[in-house]
């Protein structure tokens, strides 16, 4: 029995006082904690012995042993998918591509001594550098107001005279040309001259100053062109060789468009060279050719990524959405922004939706400054504390305007819109200003700017071609690696004959009847009526000859008179209840009520009917 503690929360004890104290196994024991710390002194000794000088993280020795090529595959595979998911949801590594290009340069320009101690993480920026290297100068400012239709009472300015009158009859061989010109002329299929070629022909030909303005596709490239080449005609043999003209149009179609018009009238002067320098082309030819001193040269003024890059490098720093008209000029600008050392993402309809999202999170995280982007991100975006748009060429129509510049300037704060415009883009510059609340403003970046930013992104050049490059030769060899996944997989599938393998899921014509018969509610027999070989013969003739509506009618009578057989048949077979009540006449379809005549007195008694 156990004994009462005088305690009474204690608890009762369940062993007795007298018996053997039972051992703690769960506690401690000094010569099991001697053991242990022996053990584990040897182990770490040996231990110690096996990596002296090694790491113990890895073992340089260890190294998988693949005898299957198909298991090698296999990992190579299970890596290829690592990769493209540790890159899942980013732009691109096209960042990448452009660090590691400025990082090549950045060693390529520096001294051997201080190569060594630079990295890839500390690249300085070399648009700031530029800014440093020149002295800054402050860019023009200018109101530009909406100009108010003159009066017609004005005076007109005494600086321009009045372009002679039109004579509809006259034609080229009376404007004194030369006959190469002539020749050249008759040659395109041109004898007279338009309006804009009458009035301004004659006064270039006697040296005086030209200001013309005419609509599309009156000739205006020839009214300046064939002055010119008219006066090269007669230009000094002796001298040395040197370019007398130069010809700027705003975009590089129209500097093509102007060099073949020049090309075409020069074709029979041997001694007149022209030559085309704009962009998109080889630089290499085009360097060669102005070597050569030719006579007239067509360029571009570049008046579009050298103003962009000197805008965001020197005023506009962060916060900046610009707005490309083609996907492809986005993603060039990306390439030339980032290799100047900016934090540049892009927005268009080339990239998936992962890649989309991303690009606005880190925007919207300012994790990136400026956000190159086309129409797409025109509408329905809501980025907070956006301070400038910057239009890089005008988009089509007004709304579409509205549309960009209203992705600043939100929830009443403020902000500031910017767009470059060319010659093909005044007749919008006025639609906005007349629209404008506030009057605009005209910014002039030095030209001094504009030509250092010029020159370091001819000098960018080559690496800009050279990333394009590297990633249309990855993009290529993803899809070849994407139709060499498709043909294993066809393979596979041969292999197996799931081609021909029966589709359960389909029902056959037996299954179908069988299913039919289980279904339904009345026992119906199978077994085909048995038909007589004359029946036979007389169906198959029926179906073989082609029937005619005669044919038609007749077979329809017959099917009716022997229905009308088949059922007169029938009613005399069977033993009709009262044979005196009813009478079947075959000209009707129902049975019809006839009364019963009186019998006579001397007849004997019928029976009653039970009904």
């Amino acid at each position: 029995m156990s004994r009462q503690n005088s305690d009474p929360i204690a608890l009762i004890p369940t062993i007795n006082d007298d018996d053997n104290d039972v051992p703690d196994l769960d506690g401690p024991d000094d010569d099991d904690d001697n053991d242990d710390e022996m053990i584990a002194k040897a182990r770490a000794h040996k231990l110690a012995q096996a990596t002296k000088g090694k790491s113990l993280d890895f073992n340089e020795q260890f190294q998988f042993l693949l005898d299957d090529p198909e298991d090698k595959r296999l990992i190579k595979h299970r890596n290829d998918n690592d990769d493209q998911l540790k890159t899942r949801g980013e732009l691109s590594n096209i960042d990448e591509k452009i660090a590691e290009v400025r990082s090549r340069r950045k060693k390529k320009n520096k001294p051997d001594t201080e190569e060594e101690n630079t990295t890839a993480n500390t690249i300085e920026d070399e648009a700031f550098e530029m800014e440093v290297e020149h002295e800054p100068i402050s860019d023009k400012v200018k109101t530009k107001e909406s100009k108010k239709k003159k009066s017609k009472d004005k005076k007109k300015d005494e600086f321009f005279e009045e372009s002679p009158p039109f004579n509809p009859d006259q034609v080229f061989s009376e404007m004194k040309i030369s006959r190469p010109l002539l020749k050249a002329l008759s040659a395109i299929g041109l004898h007279s001259p338009t309006p804009i070629q009458a009035a301004t022909v004659p006064l270039a030909l006697l040296g005086r100053d030209v200001c013309a303005c005419a609509v599309t596709g009156s000739g205006k490239t020839i009214a300046f062109a064939l002055p010119i080449v008219e006066r090269l005609l007669y230009k000094p043999h002796q001298t040395a060789p040197c370019t007398r003209v130069l010809v700027l149009a705003p975009t590089r179609e129209l500097c093509v468009q102007i060099h073949q018009v020049f090309r075409q009238l020069s074709q029979f002067a041997h001694n007149i060279t022209s030559c085309l320098s704009t962009g998109g082309l080889d630089l290499k030819s085009q360097e060669a050719s102005l070597r050569l001193q030719p006579d007239i040269v067509i360029a571009t003024p570049g008046d579009r990524e050298a103003i962009i890059a000197a805008l965001i490098t020197r005023t506009f720093h962060d916060r900046v959405i610009v707005f490309a008209q083609t996907k492809k000029q986005c993603h060039r600008m990306h390439v030339m922004l980032g290799l100047l050392g900016l934090k540049i993402g892009e927005l268009h309809g080339d990239l998936n939706q992962t890649q989309r999202l991303d690009t606005l999170r880190r925007f919207k995280n300012e994790e990136i400054d400026v956000l190159l982007a086309t129409d797409l991100a025109a509408r329905g975006l809501d980025i907070e504390n956006v301070k400038t748009v910057i239009n890089f060429v005008l988009p089509n129509t007004l709304k579409h305007y509205i549309h960009r510049v209203g992705r600043t300037a939100r929830a009443g704060k403020t902000g500031r819109s910017i767009s470059l415009v060319g010659e093909n883009e005044r007749h919008l510059l006025k639609d906005i200003l007349k629209t404008c609340k506030v009057p605009a403003k005209m910014r002039i970046i030095p030209q001094e700017i504009v030509q250092i930013f010029r020159n370091k992104l001819e000098e960018l050049e080559p690496d800009i071609e050279e990333i394009l490059k590297m990633e249309y030769g990855e993009k290529m060899l993803q899809t070849c690696e994407t139709q060499i996944d498709k043909a294993e997989k066809r393979l596979k599938d041969s292999k197996t004959d799931t081609s021909n393998a029966k589709r359960e899921w389909f029902q056959n014509r037996n299954e179908r009847i069988a299913e039919q018969d289980k279904l339904r509610l009345d026992p119906h027999s199978n077994k085909k009526k048995k038909v007589s070989k004359e029946e036979r013969e007389q169906i198959q003739k029926m179906k073989s000859t082609p029937k005619t509506a005669d044919d038609r009618v007749k077979f329809e009578m017959q099917k009716v008179a022997r229905f009308q057989t088949r059922q007169t048949n029938g009613s005399s077979s069977k033993r009709p209840r009262d044979s005196s009540s009813f009478e079947t006449d075959l000209t009707i379809d129902k049975p019809q009520w006839r009364p019963k005549s009186t019998p006579p007195a001397a007849s004997a008694p019928t029976k009653k009917s039970k009904r």
